[in-house]
This record gives C-alpha cells, structure tokens and sequence, in this order.
C-alpha cells in the first residue's frame, strides 16, 4: 500500500512538473543520485526540454505528456536507479560489452546504461527499452548534457 500511495504521489507531482522535489523514501534506498542536479545549465535551457521519467515497476515512462512502455534490465543486470543526465547519444551504436548488438538510439545517462530502440519483451542488460517510434523521438528531442532522466524502481 505504501509503495502505491507513494507512486501515486510521484505521477501527481510529476504531472505538475514537480518531479524534481521528490526525493529518495525508504523503499528507494537503491536509488543514485547523480550531480546532474547540481549544474552550471542556465534554468532557461534546462526547461527547453522536458525529463523522461522511468518507472521500472510499471515498465512506463513518460516524456512531457508523452507516456509509453519500456522494458528495464534483468536482475543480474539492472537498470541504474536515481537522477541522471543524458551525457551521449549515439544514432547507431554497437555494444562494446555484448558482442556488436545494436543499440539504435541510444541515449547514455549512466555508464553503459543507455535509452535505446529494443523489443519490448524480454529483459535486457540494464538499459531501457523503447520501441522504434519512440526512440527516434527521443532522440531527436533530448539533448546531451541537457535532458534529465529519473529512473524509479
């Protein structure tokens, strides 16, 4: 019950572009906080673009108004968990962990850990999943060094 009420929380405030008030509860221990919050990027820039929120437990996220499925990582390998920053982006990149495979779109936000076009099923190696449609609009509006990703569990 707890973890609804709070996850009902974070969509209330996120809907009113409060997202960045909400901090790390009990349950989110986990969570990483990068020093993408603490930057020099003037306000007028970083409201140019909206943050992609990630909810792994729902496998939804949200970019503005846009709301769509993902697929997290697997166990063994999960998708990092706090507030990042998109630091690259690659149009067609090949993994250099996992023997060549394709990474189309891929939006880098912490270590290998990337938004990329991928099936929808199945789990993969910590990055997140979107489909086709949905990482080429991405990619196209997200910036590097700009575009903020919070990742919930």
């Amino acid at each position: 019950m707890k973890a609804v009420i709070i996850t009902s929380i974070c969509v209330i405030f996120s809907l009113f572009g409060w997202g960045t008030l909400i901090h790390a509860t009990s349950d989110w221990d986990d969570m990483y906080y990068d020093n993408a919050w603490n930057d020099t990027t003037p306000d007028a820039e970083a409201k140019d673009t909206p943050v992609v929120e990630v909810w792994l437990g729902e496998k939804v996220a949200r970019f503005g108004r846009t709301q769509f499925k993902v697929q997290g990582g697997m166990p063994t390998y999960p998708t990092p968990k706090g507030y990042f920053k998109i630091y690259w982006k690659s149009r067609e990149h090949k993994s250099s962990q996992w023997d060549d495979a394709p990474m189309p779109y891929a939006m880098f936000f912490k270590d290998g850990a990337a938004i990329h076009q991928g099936p929808l099923y199945g789990e993969s190696h910590g990055c997140v999943r979107v489909s086709n449609e949905m990482a080429k609009y991405l990619f196209d509006k997200c910036f590097e060094k700009r575009t903020h990703v919070v990742v919930y569990p």
